[in-house]
């Protein structure tokens, strides 16, 4: 018994120590445990710091690169007022050939595109049935001139009476016109020109059935030419019979031609309220009729101003505006590809303008700009006031005006 007690205490006591020495063991990975995550938090901590100001140094010192555009110094120029329309060519005289009876083709003695002469006879239809009415009718004349002729020497013996003879005589008179109006019905189945010109293509063939309402080919007499277009009635006091028109069209490379104004309408057009005007071309132009025309209607006496390129300039609800050079800040680029001809840099302010008259590729500017100064031409959505541009004008922007200059 007393040797059981003994291992039992003894037993205790080791169990006590274990648990002594767990304990004990139990601090000691708490603390280990601990100082690892503050290590570790530490260093995130501070990295994350570190990575901040780092940001934040080359944010400050990052500096937007230069966008690249085309400029062109703008000057001062003398323009015309002036009105931009659109016309149309019109002949001296021109129609649809046909003709005034209806009737079967039995000739044709015209060709497409022949210079024609007025009278000269360019269809002739099937009259055979007319001539047959002709003859008949002419019997009927005769008869009623013989017994005409033999009332009257009647009513010299006062054999007959004045009554008869009046009678007669509006027979006779009748009989004529029905004559007559045969005469012309066989002359309207000869389709002739009504003046001189040229044809076009025929739209008929012998044999081909037409009434008045076919047309038989078009007739156009240019020995004058005109130009027709609309301006809006605003304008009509600034236009009168006499003042110039220059007129071109791409057909003839943009030549440019001249007219006359030589009538206006004296009516406003209900709908559209534009007004008519005919202008008349000053020398034959190789164009035809109904063809479009762009046109300048010199309205004035010169005026002074600011020309500046269309692009240049951008067009916003809250005003137009221009970004122009900034001379004081060039400074060589370093993406200069030599030093025979380097790149330069500058800052651009943006302007406020007030645009005035087009002409070209041009708008002449009323305030806002001065001779001398330039303008940026491209790529102007990619600025903003006060930002840097490298001025490229190795490839210039191509306009109306042929005098071209760059920074």
């Amino acid at each position: 018994m007393l040797y059981e007690f003994d291992l039992l205490v003894v037993l205790i006591d080791r169990m006590t120590r274990l648990k002594k020495q767990g304990e004990h063991m139990s601090k000691y990975k708490g603390v280990i445990v601990g100082s690892a995550l503050f290590i570790l938090l530490s260093f995130v901590f501070g990295f994350h710091y570190v990575k901040g100001e780092m940001i934040k140094e080359k944010v400050a010192n990052f500096k937007m690169p230069a966008i690249s555009v085309t400029t062109e110094k703008v000057n001062k120029d003398t323009w015309d007022k002036s009105l931009k329309v659109i016309g149309n060519i019109h002949s001296n005289q021109s129609i649809d050939v046909t003709s005034q009876m209806s009737g079967q083709v039995k000739e044709i003695l015209f060709n497409s595109g022949q210079r024609v002469n007025k009278g000269d006879v360019l269809v002739k239809l099937d009259d055979a049935l007319l001539k047959s009415n002709y003859k008949s009718q002419q019997s009927k004349v005769e008869l009623a001139r013989v017994e005409l002729m033999r009332n009257k020497l009647l009513l010299r013996n006062n054999s007959v009476s004045k009554n008869s003879v009046d009678k007669l005589q509006a027979q006779f008179n009748a009989e004529g016109a029905k004559l007559e109006y045969i005469a012309t019905q066989i002359d309207y189945m000869k389709v002739k020109a009504p003046f001189s010109g040229s044809v076009g293509i025929r739209n008929i063939d012998v044999g081909d059935f037409i009434n008045s309402s076919t047309a038989i080919v078009e007739l156009e007499d240019k020995s004058k030419q005109y130009v027709d277009f609309s301006i809006p009635e605003l304008y009509l006091h600034d236009v009168k019979v006499g003042q110039d028109l220059q007129f071109y069209s791409e057909a003839t490379n943009d030549e440019v031609f001249h007219g006359t104004i030589s009538a206006i309408e004296p009516s406003s057009e209900s709908n559209t309220h534009n007004i008519e005007l005919r202008a008349m071309a000053n020398q034959a132009v190789p164009l035809e009729a109904g063809m479009y025309v762009d046109a300048t209607l010199i309205t004035s006496e010169s005026d002074t101003i600011v020309a500046v390129p269309s692009v240049a300039i951008s067009y916003t609800l809250y005003g137009n505006t221009v970004f122009v050079l900034d001379t004081s800040t060039k400074k060589a680029s370093e993406h200069s590809s030599n030093d025979a001809s380097p790149f330069y840099e500058y800052k651009v302010a943006q302007r406020t303008v007030e645009v005035g008259p087009k002409q070209g590729g041009y708008v002449g500017v009323v305030s806002g700009l001065k001779a001398g100064d330039v303008v940026v031409t491209s790529n102007q959505h990619q600025l903003k006031n006060g930002g840097w541009v490298l001025v490229n004008n190795q490839h210039p922007l191509i306009t109306d005006k042929s005098t071209k200059q760059s920074n």
